[in-house]
């Protein structure tokens, strides 16, 4: 049997390697609380990065700026505040956060903000300089590397 599916939870059970729906919702709330953060820093790089630098530069500190904070939200929850979860459990909290990351960056951007879809796309283009790609790529593992790997 796979040490995924033999992980114990905070409360000493096995869960035989199901899915557990509370995993999904206790992520869903850190996941808004990424979103919080993620406009939190947007309003950052316009209001103090970028009237300083170039708008591909504030665009690359932001992006960094928005991976370390999701980076110390997710130790915390992982490590500190959550039970335990099955490596299928963080895969799946990984999955859920790339798909609301992805569709809210480009709905939330486009609809709301009034980006033009032309305009979102270029947030991934690495070839001109622009690194938003890591922020999906760091949703997707961050459950994984800060719930099973690094969790003590």
């Amino acid at each position: 049997m796979s040490t995924a599916s033999t992980r114990s939870t905070a409360s000493g059970s096995k869960t035989g390697g199901r899915l557990r729906p509370k995993v999904f919702t206790y992520a869903l709330g850190v996941w808004v609380l990424t979103v919080v953060l993620a406009i939190a820093n947007a309003g950052f790089r316009e209001t103090i990065i970028a009237p300083s630098t170039s708008e591909l530069l504030a665009h690359q500190l932001s992006t960094v700026t928005l991976i370390v904070l999701i980076a110390l939200l997710s130790y915390a929850y992982f490590t500190r505040w959550a039970f335990e979860h099955t490596r299928a459990e963080l895969v799946g909290v990984g999955v859920l956060w790339l798909g609301l990351t992805v569709a809210f960056e480009f709905l939330f951007g486009h609809y709301v903000a009034g980006n033009s879809w032309s305009s979102i796309l270029e947030q991934y283009d690495l070839l001109a300089g622009y690194v938003w790609i890591f922020i999906p790529l760091t949703v997707l593992v961050a459950p994984l590397v800060f719930g099973y790997y690094l969790r003590g």
